[in-house]
């Protein structure tokens, strides 16, 4: 809950309920002693971080009393609170019918429509009211996130160099900021960039990387492969949409520059847009580059086209037959197309091409205890050697531990996995496979306990799913 709602709530009522107990004192009425109780109950409420009980008793009093209508904008602000952007914005409505204006209330109005999903409609309602709205911290970070939504990058900008000016000691401000302004202009990104590291708690590696990153690339390349670089390194990162932005301003610069529009179209598709025509561009433009295939094979696979990915991976490898990675993409597809003879040979590629990686050990392994093929001639061996080769690692140690399971030997197989939830205690699938091995052991409470924290941490997916179904299997008593 943003304590900044909660703030207003307290400076918007406090002055309500004073006159309320006033009047309770000068004269209690039948209507007056249910409003007391009502402001009470929404007083515990806000103080006990309830914000949807404050709602119920406030509605409660406007009901009681319509004339209460300078309710309607506290409401709001505790239904956003709430988590219930539409009952805010119902409220807006009427107070804005019965309330002279109020900057206040179109700056609460855009925060309900960005939660709403209306980023436009949010950016509209702060951009009218910028003296109100667009010198606070918390509205400029929304601001900036409704137009990163959007795709607006001069605005995202622009927003993230207000909220620096307002928050100068903020490292993860400056952060963001340095990698807007790199993906525009990498050198104007360097010293804000530098700044972000300094102010920083901790080392950040996109920090370090994108410094490294236009440093050599300054020394190396024309702009374009600059920004293509950097575009790399945010992708790298997981910083899809400037990446697209960087790569955007690379291929303005050069246009043929094969390997940005690859990158353009993979950063593209990652950010919620369509990347085909720039990776089609690629492939046409480097017929014997894996690159451009091995992100139009990303493409269609995430499109459910699992043809024209498995199309696209087959010629990658064909071009660069060496590649783990692509080895492996074979490997899914093959999987989910139900052929698993050819899935098995590509994952066993992939572990043969990278042997020191226990990440495709991992894949390997998975792919037989998924499948329970040839766990014990095939799974226990790749777990043990991603085991061994990161003794770290909660996904290996937890193949390890599940393929003792599937071969009947718990005892391992609980060292193992107690191994795993010790480094990484959250990963559902962790405690779905523990739940197993301690149901064979014959600890029914321990197996309750691990696989109702799976469903409770993926509570939607396929893992919180299966373990839900073994638990109505334990109360049926099968």
């Amino acid at each position: 809950m943003d304590p900044h709602f909660l703030d207003t709530l307290a400076a918007r009522w406090r002055p309500m309920a004073l006159a309320l107990a006033a009047a309770l004192v000068l004269g209690p009425t039948p209507v007056l002693r249910p409003l007391a109780a009502y402001f009470a109950g929404a007083t515990r409420a806000l103080a006990g971080g309830r914000p949807a009980a404050a709602v119920g008793w406030l509605e409660a009093a406007l009901r009681l009393d319509p004339h209460l209508v300078q309710l309607h904008p506290v409401i709001a602000a505790a239904a956003l609170s709430a988590d219930d952007p539409h009952d805010a914005l119902d409220h807006l409505e009427m107070a804005d019918r019965l309330l002279p204006g109020d900057p206040a209330r179109t700056c609460l109005r855009g925060m309900a429509l960005q939660d709403a999903g209306d980023p436009a409609a949010a950016l509209g309602a702060w951009e009218a009211e910028p003296e109100a709205c667009l010198q606070r911290a918390d509205i400029l970070l929304r601001a900036a996130r409704s137009a990163l939504s959007l795709d607006d990058a001069e605005r995202y900008r622009g927003f993230l160099q207000s909220l620096a000016a307002l928050l100068p000691a903020d490292a993860g401000v400056q952060l963001d900021l340095g990698t807007a302004v790199a993906a525009a202009d990498p050198a104007a990104g360097l010293p804000i960039l530098r700044q972000a590291r300094r102010l920083a708690q901790r080392r950040d590696p996109l920090a370090d990387d994108l410094i490294q990153t236009i440093l050599e690339a300054q020394v190396q390349g024309p702009p374009a492969f600059v920004l293509a670089r950097v575009g790399q390194t945010l992708a790298r990162h997981g910083r899809w949409q400037p990446a697209a932005w960087a790569l955007q301003r690379a291929v303005e610069l050069e246009p043929g520059y094969v390997e940005a529009q690859a990158y353009l179209g993979l950063a593209l598709d990652r950010s919620g847009g369509n990347g085909q025509s720039w990776l089609q561009a690629a492939v046409v433009a480097a017929p014997n580059a894996a690159l451009p295939r091995t992100f139009l094979g990303y493409h269609w696979q995430e499109r459910g086209r699992l043809d024209l990915a498995l199309e696209a991976f087959l010629l990658a490898a064909r071009l660069e037959p060496g590649n783990p990675a692509i080895a492996a993409e074979l490997g899914g597809l093959y999987e989910a197309q139900g052929d698993l003879v050819s899935a098995k040979a590509a994952y066993r590629t992939a572990a043969s091409l990278a042997p020191q990686d226990a990440s495709f050990w991992t894949l390997l392994a998975e792919f037989s205890l998924r499948n329970e093929i040839e766990v014990e001639a095939l799974g226990l061996p790749a777990a043990r050697n991603a085991a061994a080769l990161a003794s770290d690692q909660a996904a290996a140690l937890e193949a390890l531990g599940y393929a003792y399971y599937l071969v009947g030997d718990f005892r391992m197989a609980e060292r193992f996995l107690v191994r795993a939830l010790e480094i990484d205690p959250l990963r559902p699938e962790t405690q779905l496979r523990f739940g197993l091995v301690r149901q064979a052991q014959g600890d029914l409470p321990g197996a309750r306990a691990a696989l109702l924290l799976a469903t409770r941490l993926d509570p939607h997916g396929p893992v919180g799913e299966t373990a839900a179904r073994l638990l109505r299997a334990f109360d049926r008593g099968t």
